[in-house]
């Protein structure tokens, strides 16, 4: 239907087409009594969606349809041309800002064709719709920052992926593969977000901030349109989804990282993404001689009970402990 169409819509001239191209040529009649199926009321064209759901019996998700893909390569398009790498978000969240007036968080159909005529594209009413029922991850009619950002720019890259999952992996500690929701609030551990080291937001803020999208997220449909159980439980997939989300409104690779470890105290990292949230303590050594050591990925260490600190640091190969001190 790509290789024929020219345009977002399905014709009977294009369906007939796709087939022949397909070697699965239906005769006229045969052919008319389809379009009929798909098209009852007589428009010129119909969507991939209802071409799809009545002759293989897929339903096609909103994001996934071929008139949606068209406007979100356009916006890409355009935020390229408009914006330099590593400022498109920053730009988004203060349009963003201007054309929500009313402070929801979140544009109407109407809203967003505003916002995106700032950016040099044109919209009719009936493309606003589209869009939102592609970006609207939350049922909720309107499409905020988040659910923009996300739709246009994708899932985040695999390096950014790859230290979530380790930081899941950390926080899983028997290996169960799932996590509660008060599992992850009492580990993590906010006092080293960026944004609080640069007093922009309190820890207390940002814990919120953390939590709130959750109450939501656990009984809405995922990125594949599948519905989430709604069993309080977080997986592995549910916690890069959850990422996906962020990640979408941060350019910044090393901001991302930072925010990543200090949160969930994985040690590692260089320069600006380097760690600082893990426990450093200073380690005085039978010989006399002392320096200060980090406790790697330090995680739910009670720093109450010098024994398991010392049975950290003995793990972590650090030999000939005298005394630890807590910095």
């Amino acid at each position: 239907l790509q290789r024929f169409g020219k345009g977002s819509g399905v014709t009977r001239g294009t369906m007939e087409a796709a087939f022949t191209f397909m070697a699965t040529s239906l005769r006229p009649r045969a052919l008319d009594a389809l379009w009929m199926r798909i098209n009852p009321h007589g428009a010129d064209s119909v969507t991939f969606q209802q071409v799809a759901k009545l002759c293989v019996g897929i339903d096609v998700p909103p994001r996934a349809r071929p008139e949606v893909r068209v406007k979100l390569e356009t916006i890409r398009q355009k935020l390229q041309q408009r914006y330099p790498p590593g400022q498109g978000v920053a730009a988004l969240r203060r349009g963003f800002a201007v054309i929500d007036r009313d402070r929801s968080g979140a544009l109407s159909a109407k809203e967003l064709v505003q916002f995106l005529d700032k950016l040099g594209l044109r919209l009719t009413p009936y493309d606003a719709d589209v869009l939102i029922a592609a970006f609207d991850r939350n049922g909720d009619g309107a499409v905020s920052l988040q659910e923009f950002c996300r739709a246009v720019r994708g899932p985040m890259s695999s390096t950014r992926a790859a230290l979530v999952t380790q930081a899941f992996r950390q926080i899983d500690s028997d290996g169960s593969g799932s996590l509660t929701l008060p599992e992850l609030t009492e580990r993590y551990d906010a006092s080293k977000h960026p944004e609080v080291i640069a007093g922009r937001l309190t820890a207390e803020q940002v814990v919120a901030d953390f939590v709130a999208p959750w109450d939501t997220r656990m009984n809405v449909a995922d990125a594949t349109g599948e519905s989430r159980s709604g069993d309080g439980v977080i997986t592995l997939a549910e916690f890069l989804d959850y990422y996906d989300d962020t990640s979408a409104t941060i350019d910044d690779d090393e901001y991302f990282e930072l925010m990543i470890r200090n949160c969930w105290h994985l040690s590692g990292g260089e320069g600006a993404a380097q760690n600082t949230s893990c426990k450093r303590v200073l380690v005085e050594f039978k010989d006399g001689t002392q320096r200060v050591v980090e406790i790697t990925n330090d995680l739910g260490l009670k720093f109450d009970n010098m024994q398991a600190v010392r049975r950290r640091l003995e793990q972590q190969g650090v030999k000939d402990i005298a005394v630890v001190k807590l910095k």
